[in-house]
């Protein structure tokens, strides 16, 4: 065994992912992505599901899907990419929890804590930039429409590769899209925020 390292046994670190951090270790962009957001997706898995074995499996699709879509990361450590594993985690688990109690994703994405940026318009017009703006009435809207937006706007991934990252009919993604940039004009109205198409 490669240093001596056991974890594995003990279950602190699955199997499958031990073999592909220590024993196909040449993509140095994975084992990156894995040292730094592990811990973040386990927590965010396991903050959904509260059951750790549910949490494995979890991740280790979470890190296939990462996996297959490697070459979409051009920097590990950006914030794009710490969008796109929390995104693929937090989807994966809900899932997963949908499956196994057999209740609408949209029912348990209502009662989820959420963490946003709090400021009224006015405050926030003089202290942030549009960009934040942005950001922040994103975060506000419903997640089925928040991560394709994010995805799309914040890390400019096209709508076949967001369709390809969340597994969904690229169809889907399109018409996603297009409500929630309504919604996301909505909200940015509010805050006194206007663009032109």
């Amino acid at each position: 065994m490669r240093g001596g390292n056991a974890n594995w046994l003990l279950g602190t670190e699955p199997l499958l992912l031990y073999i592909r951090r220590f024993y196909m270790a040449s993509d140095d962009k994975f084992n990156q992505i894995y040292e730094l957001y592990y811990k973040l997706m386990y927590k965010v898995s396991y903050s959904i599901l509260q059951n750790f074995e549910d949490t494995e499996d979890v991740l280790q699709e979470a890190f296939i899907r990462i996996d297959k879509n490697i070459s979409k990361v051009s920097d590990p450590s950006s914030p794009k990419t710490k969008n796109f594993v929390v995104i693929i985690t937090k989807r994966l688990a809900l899932n997963m929890l949908r499956k196994k109690k057999g209740i609408q994703v949209e029912e348990l994405l209502a009662t989820l804590e959420d963490v946003r940026i709090e400021a009224s318009p006015e405050r926030a017009n003089e202290t942030k930039t549009v960009q934040e703006l942005v950001k922040m009435a994103i975060r506000d809207l419903p997640e089925r429409y928040r991560d394709c937006l994010f995805l799309a706007l914040i890390d400019e991934y096209t709508p076949k590769e967001i369709a390809d990252i969340l597994e969904m009919k690229e169809q889907s993604i399109y018409k996603r899209l297009k409500r929630g940039k309504k919604m996301l004009q909505d909200r940015l109205a509010d805050m006194g925020v206007t663009y032109e198409d």
